[in-house]
C-alpha cells in the first residue's frame, strides 16, 4: 500500500488550547501556594506523512507535551484529536484501540528497555497488551519482521538490552514502537544520548521508516540541525507555549521571534563565514527593530 500524501488538507492529529500545570504545595498541609506551568495554551496540527519538529531548551514543555499526547501524563485543560477523535476523553477499551495509532520512542535507550526481558520478549509486549492484534504463533516471526525493518539481526531475538550498542537499543525501542503498525510516532529526544556518528544512523533510519511506512512524526530535540535535517515544519517552544511555527526553511533562515533567533545564533557554527553573517544578520535586525 502506497504511503499517504503529505500535507492532507485534513490534519491526522490537532492539538488545540492544550495546558498542563503542576501544583506548587508548601507546608505541613500541603497548600497549593501557585503553579508550575509546563505547557500553556499550545495549539498545533500534524498532517498525515509529515514530520513536526518541535524544538526549545531544557523545561521549555517539550517532553510534557509529548507525554500528554500518548496518555502518559494527563492534561489540566485542552483538547487532541486524532481524525477528529479526542483522545483525552477516552478510557478502558477505547482508548487501548486508540493507544494503537500513537506510539512513542524514549528518550535514553539505557533506561526504556527492561533489562530482564530479552529482545524478542521487549518487542513482543505490545502484542501481549494488544492480544487482538496478531495471533500468539505468528508473533515470534513478525518480532524477526520488526528487527530486520530497523536495521538489527533477527538472530538476536533471544539477546539481552546490555548486550548491545546504544545506537542498537534504540533501533529495539523504534521496533518496540513500530510492533502495533501506528499512525504517528512520538519521537521525544530519540538521539540526543547517542554519539554523532549513531544519531545520523537513527535519523537516516526513521526517515526511510516514514517513507516506507506512511508515518507521522512527531520529533522533539535541542539540537538544531537534527531537527532542520528530518522536518518538515518546525515548532519552537519556550516557557510552555509554542512561539513560533512554520515550514524548517522559514524558521531556519528567516526566524521572527527573538527566542528563535537566539536559538539560531546559540547553536556552532563550523563555517566561520557563515557564522560572521548570521551575526550580521542578527545585528540588522536588532537595529531594525530598535
Amino acid at each position: 500500500m502506497a504511503p499517504p500524501e503529505k500535507n492532507a488538507a485534513t490534519p491526522l492529529l490537532e492539538v488545540r488550547n492544550l495546558v498542563k500545570h503542576y501544583p506548587i504545595q508548601r507546608g505541613f498541609l500541603k497548600r497549593t501556594v501557585g503553579h508550575v506551568k509546563a505547557v500553556d495554551d499550545v495549539s498545533l496540527t500534524l498532517a498525515r506523512g509529515e514530520t513536526l519538529g518541535i524544538v526549545g531548551e531544557s523545561g521549555s514543555g517539550k517532553s510534557t507535551l509529548a507525554r500528554m499526547l500518548v496518555r502518559l501524563e494527563e492534561p489540566t485543560s485542552g483538547h487532541a484529536r486524532i481524525d477528529g477523535q479526542d483522545l483525552f476523553s477516552l478510557s478502558g477499551a477505547h482508548l487501548l484501540a486508540l493507544r494503537r495509532r500513537m506510539q512513542m520512542v524514549m528518550q535514553d535507550p539505557y533506561t526504556s528497555l527492561n533489562p530482564r526481558m530479552t529482545v524478542g520478549e521487549i518487542i513482543g509486549e505490545p502484542f501481549e497488551i494488544h492480544a487482538d492484534v496478531l495471533p500468539r504463533r505468528a508473533r515470534p516471526a513478525r518480532v524477526r519482521e520488526l528487527l530486520d525493518l530497523v536495521g538489527l539481526s533477527p538472530e538476536h531475538i533471544h539477546r539481552y538490552p546490555h548486550q548491545f550498542s546504544g545506537g542498537q537499543r534504540q533501533r529495539i525501542g523504534i521496533a518496540r514502537a513500530l510492533a502495533l503498525s501506528p499512525d504517528i510516532v512520538v519521537c521525544d529526544e530519540p538521539v540526543s544520548a547517542l554519539d554523532v556518528s549513531i544519531q545520523a544512523q537513527v535519523i537516516n533510519l526513521l526517515e526511510q521508516l516514514q517513507a516506507q511506512l506512511g508515518l507521522s512524526l512527531i520529533f522533539i530535540a535541542h539540537d538544531l540541525s537534527v531537527v532542520r535535517h528530518i522536518s518538515d515544519r518546525v515548532a519552537v517552544m519556550y516557557q510552555g507555549r509554542i512561539v513560533e511555527m512554520g515550514e524548517a526553511e522559514q524558521i531556519y533562515d528567516r526566524p521572527d521571534h527573538p527566542y528563535t533567533q537566539t536559538l539560531l545564533a546559540a547553536a556552532p557554527v563550523p563555517d566561520p563565514a557563515l557564522r560572521d553573517a548570521r551575526r550580521h544578520a542578527g545585528r540588522q535586525r536588532a537595529g531594525a527593530e530598535g
